[in-house]
């Protein structure tokens, strides 16, 4: 399991019909910084006054932040077709709930 995990990334990061695309994870993570940096300098004083802690939301951010990535590379190695497939169930779940 772990050596096609291995593969498939390896396969991803290659240059060819399958790849990720690198400009886009690279402008990701400059936007997720310069989101990060933003959201540091506009509630620091904020997050002090409310819970002692100048980095609160910038912990809690990151952690989002973390998890979001996760799912992005999980998400990627996966072919869209086959999740397309799971899209109508998406659809009805969520209109359900």
């Amino acid at each position: 399991m772990i050596n096609f995990i291995i593969r498939k990334w390896r396969e991803f990061w290659l240059p060819g019909k399958n790849s990720l695309d690198v400009l886009l994870i690279v402008t990701i993570f400059i936007l997720l910084f310069t989101g990060l940096c933003v959201m540091y300098s506009s509630s620091s004083i904020t997050a002090w006054r409310e819970f002692k802690d100048s980095e609160y939301f910038l912990k809690k951010q990151t952690i989002w932040i973390c998890v979001g990535l996760v799912f992005f590379f999980f998400f990627s190695l996966f072919p869209y077709q086959k999740l397309e497939k799971l899209a109508l169930i998406g659809i009805v779940w969520r209109l359900v709930f």
